[in-house]
């Protein structure tokens, strides 16, 4: 069981299509709008939305995630330090400008990138934490295609998949796409429900021609439809 509230995912197979700065704005422009938003950065190991929020947490993710690896030391022992007890999101959780609440994710943590599938699903229920504080989450991913962002995609009831009309974001939001739907059909799950918005697109016209690319594709090789969201001028 996760959060009764809706959930929506923003991925993007490349890096550098303006992923994190949509998940901000438009986290800003639902709240602007009335709509109690929560944020969730997770891009595990080098998160930055609360950089573009121009905040400094001194709580992160990895404190939602226990430490499978950790060894056990006693209390006593005075070579070892205790390790952080492990805390609900919602304890970590910053009122961010524009007034959504920001989940910081973690930077430079090594083991935040090597999360186990038990510590993954501990990041997805933890959600239901801040579910009581938000009328929809956001959950903004790595860029790529690892377990991470494809347990984040399952987990959500909807995924933006961010691209831009240059070939290589192309090429590779449909490879994310494939891998998501090809997953969820080998695993017997419900295939993850998947919308595109075009980012940098220079006129209404290229940013159709992006989205019908990729729609032709999904069609013709994975059998199932990809409607577009919407689409950002390039600024």
């Amino acid at each position: 069981p996760g959060p009764r509230v809706p959930v929506v995912a923003i991925a993007s197979g490349k890096g550098g299509v303006g992923k994190t700065s949509m998940a901000v704005n438009l986290a800003i422009a639902l709240s602007a709008s009335g709509c109690r938003t929560s944020l969730l950065d997770a891009d595990l190991g080098l998160a930055n939305a609360d950089v573009l929020c121009g905040l400094v947490p001194t709580r992160r993710l990895e404190l939602v995630v226990e430490d499978a690896d950790r060894p056990g030391h006693s209390a006593d022992d005075p070579l070892f330090d205790d390790p952080p007890a492990t805390r609900a999101m919602a304890d970590i959780a910053v009122r961010a400008p524009g007034g959504f609440l920001l989940v910081p994710g973690s930077v430079g943590v090594a083991q935040m990138t090597r999360l186990t599938d038990r510590q993954r699903r501990c990041l997805i229920d933890g959600l239901c934490s801040i579910e009581s504080r938000s009328d929809l989450i956001l959950i903004d991913t790595s860029a790529g295609l690892g377990p991470d962002v494809i347990s984040f995609v399952h987990a959500a009831d909807t995924t933006i998949v961010v691209a831009t009309p240059e070939p290589t974001s192309i090429a590779d939001a449909y490879a994310l796409m494939k891998v998501a739907i090809t997953q969820a059909r080998d695993l017997g799950r419900p295939e993850p429900r998947l919308t595109l918005v075009v980012n940098q697109a220079r006129k209404r016209t290229e940013a159709r021609k992006v989205h019908a690319r990729l729609a032709t594709v999904c069609d013709r090789f994975l059998d199932t439809s990809l409607p577009m969201l919407g689409w950002v001028r390039h600024d």
